[in-house]
């Protein structure tokens, strides 16, 4: 099956995200997921915590994975963990967590809320992707912000200064 970029030929177009497979043409842009993860586990450390987890799965492609990549630079070796929220039943769970965004991160306060284990007292929690309703969960998230609005408003520039020199 072909790529999207194979298929969409002299069409101008820009990518948002970084693309797995880069063309010396292909235009693209997106935030640095991998640094992300970097700061959001030396928050963590910085706040005391020793056993920080990743959680919200894997994936050999996008930007799960360049997270991934930047959790396990910071990450002291040995300590890297992928978990469930299964963990939380065992008594030497993690006392942070990475979540690749704010659905597992939603998750993960529910389970800590049903299992009455205190956030962040007794588990930290940050998360990527800034979402609307972050902000309202209690306790308030902390969060790694992608600001989806500004990507969009840098990918409409590339894209009309692509048309502009393409006419």
């Amino acid at each position: 099956r072909p790529s999207m970029m194979e298929t969409i030929g002299d069409f101008p177009y820009v990518v948002l995200g970084t693309p797995d497979t880069l063309r010396s043409d292909t235009c693209w842009v997106d935030n640095n997921n991998e640094q992300g993860a970097e700061i959001a586990v030396r928050h963590l450390q910085e706040k005391g915590y020793r056993s920080i987890a990743y959680l919200g799965g894997y994936q050999k492609r996008g930007f799960t994975k360049r997270r991934v990549r930047g959790y396990m630079k910071v990450i002291d070796k040995g300590q890297e963990r992928a978990v469930a929220l299964s963990e939380l039943e065992q008594s030497t769970h993690a006392d942070a967590f990475v979540c690749n965004d704010n659905l597992a991160a939603f998750g993960l306060l529910k389970a800590c809320k049903e299992r009455k284990i205190a956030v962040p007292e007794e588990i930290g929690i940050v998360a990527f992707d800034n979402y609307p309703l972050a902000e309202y969960t209690e306790p308030q998230l902390t969060i790694v912000d992608i600001d989806t609005s500004l990507l969009g408003e840098q990918a409409a520039q590339l894209l009309f200064q692509r048309i502009d020199s393409s006419t």
